[in-house]
C-alpha cells in the first residue's frame, strides 16, 4: 500500500513539475517578439525545449522520490518515539511553537 501510494504521488508531481516547465518554456517563448523567431533557427529553439525537458524529466522525479523518503523517514521516528515515548509527545509540540 505505501508503495502503491508513493509511486501515485511520485508520478503525478512528476508529471505536474514538466507541464509546468514546459508551460512557462512555451509562454515565454510565444512573448518574445518576431525578432527572436528570425534571429534564432528554429532548431536551436526545438533543441533548448528538449534539453531542457529531458533535465526536468531526469533530475525532478529522483528528487521527489528523495524527498519524499526523507519525509516518511522523519514521520515514521517520530512516530517510534511516540509510540515508545508518549511523554515527549508534550515537549515536541512547545518546540514546535516556539520554531
Amino acid at each position: 500500500l505505501f508503495s502503491a501510494v508513493r509511486m501515485f504521488f511520485w508520478t503525478k508531481f512528476t508529471l505536474d513539475c514538466a507541464q509546468q516547465i514546459h508551460d512557462d518554456q512555451v509562454s515565454s517563448v510565444f512573448a518574445s517578439g518576431m525578432k527572436y523567431f528570425f534571429k534564432t533557427p528554429t532548431g536551436r529553439i526545438i533543441n533548448r525545449f528538449s534539453k531542457a525537458q529531458e533535465n526536468v524529466d531526469r533530475e525532478i522525479p529522483d528528487q521527489i522520490s528523495d524527498v519524499f523518503l526523507c519525509l516518511m523517514s522523519i514521520l515514521g521516528t517520530f512516530f517510534i518515539i511516540f509510540y515508545s515515548l508518549p511523554i515527549f509527545i508534550i515537549p515536541c509540540i512547545a518546540i514546535g511553537i516556539v520554531y
